[in-house]
């Protein structure tokens, strides 16, 4: 009788162990079921958080730091990640961070700035039982963070680069410029049309100097004022085609006009002529003009099909850049001369930069106009200068890409020249930094 009742005793303690065992193992599942839970909801969060950043990032890129605030795509990523799935209601996540604190500029020098953009993430997920979640230590619902922090780089352009440059246009009158060049015109005919055009743009300071085999007349002084420019006009308007070609003469007393005027900007010199030199050595008068620091413009007046003569492209370009074809131009008819005229103007008035950091090759760039109330206005992108020169009235910009520079359509040049705005370059680079 007392061995059954001991056998019962061992009976019932190993049931108690067994029961003990169960409800052990039980509760360590249910710890790692929970634990993993929280392990892929704290995965999904920071995913959330790299998504969000990520997102505000192109938002900023494209659109401007002002259309971050609010922007249904920041819901559309929460919505759509794993962890903030309406079909899972228990599990609520949001962006904690202020929108106004999201994005912050951060100052590198030079120009070189970062759009740091800085997002905090927080979630609530209830325990699958309140009993065992009150056992481990959870009160009330659990509450996870995630952070994630994206750096955008960007370029600061404050300046126009070629704010009021100073110009002295070197005019041929020599016999050739008498002949027919379309539209009922002669060629020195379509030319004074043309200097009058350019004379009425703003922002640049103006020299002239007309030319045959010497210099004929010039004014001797640089100046922006309209009175000036009106000297300039009449010494044009009075000037007759006559005599042989000389380069180095105008270039020469170009040189010494820029030289002589102590005004802000950059020296250029516009050199204006339809026939080769046969008076001179026209590479020593450019050479001269590049001693002084000053650039070389040629514009070629010329027959339809015709490329620039062979020394005004030798004598274009810069310091350190001589015979450089892209500032050696070719005018075919009094309207295109006209046109290229206002052209030059807009790219001496118009180009920013250099862009710090520079773009990778291939890289694509957005810029914005931001007024001096930092309101930032996305500018169109048009691939190259005609493109630019084609759109002058809308807001837009061509990346130049083999100067690092951007170049303003007209009227954005306007707002940077007249209203005190200044431009922001991004990038599409962007580095996830935490």
């Amino acid at each position: 009788m007392q061995h059954k009742l001991q056998r019962r005793g061992q009976r019932g303690a190993v049931i108690f162990l067994i029961f003990n065992f169960i409800v052990f193992t039980f509760l360590m599942m249910w710890v790692g079921i929970f634990l993993g839970q929280m392990q892929t909801r704290k995965d999904e969060m920071q995913a959330a958080a790299d998504a969000v950043t990520v997102t505000i990032a192109q938002i900023a890129r494209t659109g401007g730091v002002a259309a971050v605030c609010n922007n249904p795509a920041l819901d559309y990523v929460l919505r759509n990640n794993v962890g903030g799935n309406p079909n899972n209601p228990q599990w609520e996540m949001r962006i904690a961070t202020p929108c106004a604190q999201l994005v912050t500029v951060v100052d590198d020098g030079d120009g070189a700035e970062r759009l740091q953009i800085n997002a905090q993430l927080i979630a609530q997920q209830a325990p699958p039982d309140p009993i065992f979640g009150r056992m481990l230590g959870f009160q009330d619902d659990v509450v996870l963070n995630s952070r994630s922090v994206v750096d955008l780089p960007q370029s600061n352009l404050r300046d126009v680069e070629r704010k009021l440059p100073r110009m002295v246009l070197a005019l041929d009158f020599s016999g050739s410029m008498d002949a027919e060049y379309g539209g009922g015109l002669k060629r020195y005919e379509a030319l004074q049309e043309a200097v009058d055009a350019l004379l009425d743009v703003d922002n640049i300071e103006f020299g002239g100097v007309t030319f045959d085999d010497g210099v004929l007349s010039f004014v001797d002084d640089v100046s922006d004022e309209p009175a000036h420019r009106d000297v300039i006009a009449d010494m044009v308007f009075d000037e007759r085609p006559t005599g042989r070609t000389n380069y180095e003469a105008p270039l020469r007393r170009a040189t010494q006009l820029l030289r002589d005027d102590d005004g802000p900007g950059k020296g250029y010199i516009l050199l204006v002529s339809d026939g080769d030199p046969n008076e001179g050595d026209y590479m020593r008068g450019a050479e001269a003009a590049w001693r002084a620091g000053y650039t070389i413009i040629t514009l070629s007046v010329r027959q339809p099909g015709q490329a620039p003569l062979d020394p005004m492209i030798d004598v274009s370009g810069e310091p350190g850049n001589g015979g450089d074809r892209n500032l050696a131009l070719v005018a075919t008819n009094a309207a295109e001369l006209q046109a290229i005229f206002r052209n030059i103007a807009g790219e001496l008035l118009c180009r920013l930069g250099p862009i710090n950091p520079e773009p990778a090759a291939g890289e694509r760039v957005f810029a914005f106009l931001v007024d001096r109330f930092g309101t930032e206005t996305p500018l169109e992108r048009y691939d190259g200068l005609p493109g630019v020169r084609s759109h002058s009235g809308d807001m837009g910009f061509a990346h130049l890409t083999d100067e690092n520079k951007v170049m303003l359509t007209a009227a954005a040049c306007e707002e940077v020249l007249d209203r005190g705005a200044h431009v922001v370059v991004r990038l599409s680079q962007q580095a996830l930094v935490q």
